[in-house]
Parts: structure tokens; C-alpha cells; sequence
């Protein structure tokens, strides 16, 4: 239903859209037509007076015969102020026909404007009925469920949803216990990892970032191995710790809490020389030992 309602949504707006795009056309169009007809008219009163001698000489034209008509003909060849007439005229034309190819122009225009907006209007209701078509079951079955609403009054709705409600609950149910069967089960832990917060390991590149498979002894505290790097620096200030200075008497303070694995360790070669780690480790390297 959800699906549905949100597809016919995106029609609606892109029906608007079209509809938005193709009424501004129109308005384009028209504004077009409107400034076509202001210049043409602009271009009247501005020949007014050369259109109505036009007129005139046409009229005088049509009522002479021949004779009379060729004798005119001579007299406005000869004459300039008549030249100048007709190139005016001349001009005139010119300027209509200008003005005619322009409107046809804006007509052709706003005729492709409406088969595009009609194109597009029937390609939306086409894509509609599409989707009605493949979302037939889902409509009946809205419409139905609405007007089983409707016709109910307000105890009937209420038992309805109370209902839909425990069946909800039911559906749930064996989720949940699914999901605690999961979580009692054994945890799969083959490298022994530590376990997190979680009840389950760690990730393993956690546990080699923290160094969590060193193992350090603290002789104070009784041989007590602490695993990590971490976890031995934090133990100096635990109680056992503690416990074990008070008894040997010797004050905790951080002059004893400073450890350092290289320093600390000693090792001893073939002829009893005794050195640190990080130095036995260098000669042997370079083949001295």
C-alpha cells in the first residue's frame, strides 16, 4: 500500500511538472503574439500616412481609364517626390512581411511547445495506468480495508487493533527465542581470544594490537601474569600491588612503576658476558655470537 501511495505521488508531481511546464509555454506564447501585434501596429501608425496615400492612388488608380492612367504614370515617373513615395512603400512592405514571417515563426514555435506538452501528458497517464494495472490486487485491497474501516464504529476498531496487536506479539515471540536459544549457545572461540563486553572474543587484530598474548610476571605480586603490555602498566596502581610494596616495605611510587622489556631482561652469552636483550639480540644478528 506504502509503495503505491508513494508511486502515485511521483506521477502527480511530474504531471504537475508538465502541466507548470506547458502553461508556461502558453504564457510565452501569448506574450509573443501580444509584442508581435504591438510592433505591427507601432509600424501602422507610424506609415499611417503613407498607407492612406496608398489607398488613395489605388482608388484614384481603379476609377481612370487608360489614357488617364498613362498620363499619371509619366507624371509620377517624372516626378520626385513620388519616387520617394514608393520606396517608402517599399519599405513598409518589407517590414510587414518581416513582422509576418516573425508571428509565423512564434506560431510554429508554441504548435511544437503543445505536441511536446501534450507528448509528454499522455506518456504520464500511460505510466499510470501501468502502474494501477500491476498494483491492481494492492488498490482493491486498500479500498477494501478503508471502507471496512469506515463502516465500523469505534468498539469494533478498537477490538480490531487490539487484535492486530497480539497477533503481532505471537509473530514476535519466536524471534526472541530464537534469538536467546542463539545467544545461550556455546561461543565459538578457537584461539582463545579474550572475551569483550559482549560475552564474546574480541577481534583478533585487537588482540594483536594491544599485544594481549605477552605475558608479564610481576615477582611483587606474587608471580601474577598479566596479559598485555596494557594491563601490566595498570596493575601498579591495583591493590595487590600495593600490598606487595607495604610488605616488602618499600614505598609505591612511580620511580618503581617505570618498565621497560629491553631493559629489563638480561641475557648471557657462550663466555659469560651478561648484556641486555636488545644488545644480544643485535651481535647475534650480526653473527659476533
Amino acid at each position: 500500500g506504502s509503495g503505491y501511495k508513494k508511486k502515485l505521488l511521483q506521477a502527480a508531481e511530474r504531471s504537475a511538472a508538465a502541466a507548470e511546464a506547458a502553461a508556461k509555454a502558453s504564457e510565452e506564447e501569448d506574450r509573443q503574439i501580444a509584442f508581435l501585434e504591438f510592433r505591427i501596429k507601432t509600424l501602422a501608425d507610424m506609415l499611417r500616412e503613407q498607407i492612406n496615400q496608398t489607398i488613395a492612388y489605388h482608388q484614384k488608380k481603379q476609377s481612370t481609364n487608360a489614357e488617364e492612367a498613362l498620363e499619371e504614370d509619366e507624371q509620377d515617373s517624372s516626378d520626385g517626390a513620388s519616387q520617394l513615395f514608393l520606396e517608402t512603400l517599399t519599405r513598409y512592405k518589407k517590414k510587414l512581411l518581416q513582422a509576418a514571417e516573425r508571428s509565423a515563426a512564434a506560431a510554429e514555435a508554441a504548435a511544437k511547445a503543445s505536441e511536446e506538452e501534450d507528448r509528454q501528458i499522455a506518456f504520464l497517464e500511460f505510466r499510470i495506468k501501468t502502474l494501477a494495472d500491476m498494483l491492481r490486487e494492492q488498490i482493491n485491497q486498500t479500498i477494501a480495508y478503508h471502507q471496512k474501516k469506515q463502516s465500523t464504529n469505534a468498539e469494533e476498531a478498537l477490538e480490531e487493533d487490539e487484535q492486530d496487536s497480539s497477533d503481532e506479539e505471537e509473530a514476535a515471540a519466536p524471534e526472541e527465542e530464537s534469538e536467546a536459544e542463539e545467544e545461550e549457545g556455546p561461543v565459538y572461540n578457537p584461539l582463545n581470544l579474550p572475551l569483550g563486553f559482549d560475552g564474546r572474543p574480541i577481534p583478533y587484530w585487537l588482540y594483536k594490537l594491544h599485544g594481549l598474548g605477552q605475558e608479564f610476571k610481576c615477582e611483587i605480586c606474587g608471580n601474577f601474569s598479566y596479559w598485555g603490555r596494557r594491563a601490566f602498566e595498570r596493575h601498579f596502581a591495583e591493590w595487590r600491588h600495593s600490598f606487595g610494596m607495604r610488605c616488602l616495605k618499600i614505598p609505591n611510587t612511580t620511580h618503581f612503576k617505570a618498565f621497560k622489556q629491553d631493559q629489563e631482561l638480561e641475557c648471557e652469552d657462550a663466555d659469560g658476558n651478561v648484556m641486555s636483550l636488545r644488545a644480544f639480540e643485535d651481535l647475534r644478528r650480526q653473527g659476533l655470537l
